[in-house]
């Protein structure tokens, strides 16, 4: 699958470099485009084959709602190793003033095809034991590496902006907005994740700005607007509520980096988070702490719960 977007892509610069030397360029600047062409199908072929990274994902919404405004933004640092399969996402959430952050690690169990999750929120730890492949689909979001991928085969109309740093523009056409941004879980964070594509009838092609470092050693960023996408599916969520509320979107964009890649990282699960985490499977401590094994009590461990919640 990857492979295949990959070369998607480089064919989508091949089409823009030999249009753009075929309109009458000197022969230097043709040189210079398929210099170009041969970089970045050398940085989409490493992307293909990144085994670990780290990243971010920094999203910001702002509504006008009966003439208050309101804003939500997400901030989430990543480090990911494809094998072992591991995870840690640290995840800051703030809407309006109120902010809100956990963490979660997420590493192979000796179980076949299971992994082990260990959360922290508010200083309170929890750990479950889940199937790897529904936990990599909860976890989509923050696939910096896959999403990237997604967006940049289906973006078309390339256009290069600078030099340097190497920036281009291009759109997500209308007709693939509901396959990439239903397929990252883009619009998780914003409550309108897993909606059936007739909520995005009428939606515009969506914005995009790809800025390339010299090797994917340096952080690549990608950029999109998403105001015209939550403001199509909001509308339809509306419109299904009875328009119950006056709204306009007045700005959404998202931004990914991608940094770090292959340089060694590695996650490890704190030993805070082994020994004092409680498993809501089997009510008990991971670690069989000697405070989840005295609270034998029905009343103190309903409040152990309570708290973790």
């Amino acid at each position: 699958m990857r492979r295949s977007r990959i070369w998607a892509f480089a064919f989508c610069f091949l089409f823009l470099f030999t249009a753009c030397g075929a309109s009458g360029n000197s022969s230097n600047t043709q040189m210079q485009d398929t210099a170009q062409i041969e970089r970045l199908s050398t940085l989409l072929k490493q992307l293909e084959r990144v085994e670990a990274y780290t990243a971010s994902i920094e999203t910001k919404a702002e509504i006008n709602q009966g003439g208050i405004l309101q804003s939500t933004s997400s901030s989430a640092d990543i480090t990911a190793v494809n094998d072992p399969f591991a995870r840690k996402v640290s995840v800051t959430t703030t809407i309006d003033n109120d902010e809100f952050s956990h963490t979660v690690y997420v590493v192979e169990s000796e179980q076949e095809d299971t992994v082990s999750v260990y959360t922290n929120t508010q200083d309170a730890w929890s750990y479950l034991s889940r199937d790897r492949a529904s936990m990599e689909q909860s976890l989509q979001m923050y696939d910096v590496q896959d999403n990237l991928l997604a967006f940049l085969q289906n973006a078309t109309q390339w256009s290069q902006t600078e030099k340097k740093p190497e920036s281009y523009t291009a759109v997500i056409p209308a007709e693939q907005v509901y396959t990439v941004v239903n397929g990252s879980d883009i619009l998780v964070d914003l409550g309108l994740g897993d909606l059936p594509e007739e909520y995005y009838e009428g939606v515009d092609a969506i914005s995009i700005t790809l800025t390339l470092p010299e090797s994917l050693n340096q952080t690549c960023t990608v950029s999109l607007d998403l105001k015209n996408v939550v403001d199509t599916v909001m509308n339809h969520v509306m419109q299904q509520l009875g328009n119950i509320v006056e709204y306009e979107v007045t700005a959404c964009t998202a931004e990914y980096q991608l940094m770090h890649v292959n340089a060694g990282e590695k996650i490890t699960v704190p030993e805070e988070a082994r020994q004092h985490s409680v498993d809501y499977a089997n009510n008990q401590s991971d670690g069989q702490t000697a405070a989840l094994e005295e609270a034998t009590e029905e009343n103190h461990a309903e409040s152990t719960m309570e708290t973790v919640k």
